[in-house]
């Protein structure tokens, strides 16, 4: 489905920041999925930076998800915080630092208050619809034209889904939302709720259907 959108990713609670990998310590965190140390020279702090060096706890590589950090490389960190550490990894939006044109663009002209609220982003995703090309493989295509309901702590906002199966609602207040359906000839699977953590932030809220039986 993809990872999470920068503005979702940017509010957790942790470390946003540009930085130079200095130095990586092997089997330094006592955890499976973050026993590598990296050690980053900041070049641009965004949030919950406040040194010229931070340390950040990743997995080897493989299944433990972790990121394979090269020393001397830059790279725009997200990291959660994580007990007394920060840690991330490959589900995370970290990256190298000349691929994140997209994401600074945003960092760099971060909201100042909250006062117009929240956004949701949702996608549904059509059951019934296979858009793969490859034998046995699937991919499920986003449901067009659908009404959705979206509830956030006792507030319901309306939208369309656009040709992708997109749709988003803005102003909501911190909390949690979940959708339902304004369409009868659909049925909706239930689905985990989009949780707000901050006004200026967004959240990704994805959605599954298929057509109702009759």
């Amino acid at each position: 489905m993809g990872k999470r959108p920068v503005c979702e990713a940017a509010w957790d609670p942790g470390a946003v920041f540009a930085g130079k990998v200095v130095a990586i310590e092997q089997n330094a965190g006592g955890d499976l999925f973050a026993n590598r140390r990296v050690r980053f020279q900041v070049v641009e702090a965004f949030r919950g930076v406040a040194t010229k060096e931070i340390d950040v706890y990743t997995g080897a590589g493989g299944g433990d998800c972790g990121y394979s950090f090269i020393v001397g490389a830059s790279y725009l960190v997200y990291a959660y915080q994580e007990a007394a550490r920060l840690t991330t990894g490959i589900c995370s939006r970290t990256q190298r630092l000349a691929g994140a044109a997209e994401d600074l663009a945003y960092l760099r002209n971060l909201p100042e208050n909250g006062a117009l609220g929240a956004t949701i982003l949702g996608t549904v995703y059509d059951r019934d619809r296979n858009i793969s090309r490859e034998p046995g493989s699937v991919q499920l295509g986003g449901a067009a034209g659908l009404r959705i309901a979206v509830n956030c702590e006792g507030l319901t906002f309306s939208a369309t889904t656009d040709p992708d199966g997109r749709f988003k609602v803005e102003g909501v207040p911190v909390g949690q939302c979940t959708a339902r359906l304004e369409n009868s000839d659909y049925q909706l699977f239930p689905h985990s709720p989009a949780t707000v953590t901050d006004p200026r932030a967004c959240a990704a809220l994805t959605l599954q259907v298929s057509r109702a039986k009759r």
